[in-house]
């Protein structure tokens, strides 16, 4: 008997992922796994199955026996690596800010050891930052762990001039045809002059 080929694909998943070992062998009767984590178990003499979920690194064997003995087996390892990082949420609030203000920013992530946030270096796993932009910024933040892949998301949060409005200083609607100044205290300088007007 002859083990033909012995295969896993991918060779490498997440924790708990799924991988396809397929198999084939010649001139044998019978043909099992076995595994340096898992009972050994027959399958067909030519076959293609899942594993089930992995919670860690395995090595596993394709064996044959038949008419003149038993063949040489063929061994695969399946790489079992750390679940991706994933950023459950990245908010602002405020999203829109009047210039000079603060808007906080919060994040939450699972499966990271290392998160970034852009401009401002490592920052706690989840938590908040409290942030004063001049302008419109983009925020991005960055959830790191031993994978190869990096979870990503982008804010922007927008900064509006300051006007006048009925005495009080606010930041500048949309569209508005009010004067925009772009400190507070030059809104505020005007505003004492429309009071006292």
């Amino acid at each position: 008997p002859t083990v033909i080929f012995f295969t896993v694909t991918p060779t490498s998943v997440p924790v708990n992922g799924i991988a396809v070992l397929a198999g084939a062998t010649a001139n044998a009767t019978r043909a099992w796994i076995t595994s340096d984590k898992f009972p050994s178990w027959d399958v067909p003499l030519t076959f293609s199955g899942n594993t089930s979920p992995m919670p860690s690194t395995s090595s596993f064997s394709l064996n044959a026996s038949g008419p003149g003995g038993t063949a040489v087996p063929q061994t695969v390892t399946l790489t079992v690596g750390q679940s991706p990082p994933r950023i459950l949420f990245f908010r602002a609030a405020p999203l829109r800010v009047p210039r000079g203000q603060t808007t906080t920013l919060s994040w939450q992530t699972t499966n990271a050891t290392r998160v970034v946030l852009l401009g401002y270096g490592d920052v706690p796993l989840s938590g908040t930052k409290v942030v004063t932009p001049l302008d419109t910024t983009e925020y991005q933040l960055q959830a790191h762990n031993a994978s190869t892949v990096i979870d990503v998301k982008i804010i922007n949060v927008a900064v509006a001039d300051w006007v006048c409005s009925a005495g009080t200083c606010v930041a500048a609607p949309v569209g508005t045809a009010l004067t925009k100044y772009r400190t507070r205290a030059e809104c505020l300088t005007a505003c004492v002059r429309w009071i006292c007007a």
